[in-house]
C-alpha cells in the first residue's frame, strides 16, 4: 500500500556553510536515497513568502511503510538532520465516499 508524507522544513544554520559544491552533492544524494527505495517526490513548493516558519513543504509518495523507513534511515547516514529543521505527517489514501462533503472530484 503507497505511503505518502507531507513535510514542512527549513535549512539550519549549518546548511548554509555548506559550499556550493556540497550542498549541490547533497541534495544529489538525498535525491538517489529516495529513488533507490522506490520513492518519488509528488511536489516541492517554495512558502518562504506565505510563512516565517517554514521555507519549503511537498509530498513525496512511497510504495510501501518499509521504503519510507529505508529512506529515513538513508536521510539519517547523510546527515539531513544537521541540515534541516522540519515537520513530518504520514498516511494512507483514503477511499472516496460520496458523502464526504470536503472531495472535489
Amino acid at each position: 500500500m503507497k505511503v505518502y508524507k507531507i513535510f514542512l522544513s527549513k535549512p539550519k544554520e549549518n546548511f548554509y556553510h555548506l559550499t556550493k559544491e556540497e550542498q549541490d552533492t547533497f541534495w544529489t544524494k538525498m535525491r538517489e536515497t529516495l529513488a533507490e527505495v522506490g520513492g518519488r517526490r509528488l511536489l516541492t513548493c517554495d512558502c518562504r513568502w506565505a510563512t516565517e516558519q517554514w521555507r519549503a513543504f511537498g509530498i513525496t509518495e512511497y510504495p510501501n511503510i518499509e521504503a519510507a523507513q529505508k529512506h529515513a534511515r538513508a536521510q539519517e547516514e547523510l546527515g539531513a538532520f544537521r541540515y534541516f529543521d522540519g515537520v513530518t505527517y504520514m498516511g494512507t489514501a483514503r477511499p472516496k465516499y460520496e458523502n464526504m462533503r470536503w472531495e472535489t472530484d
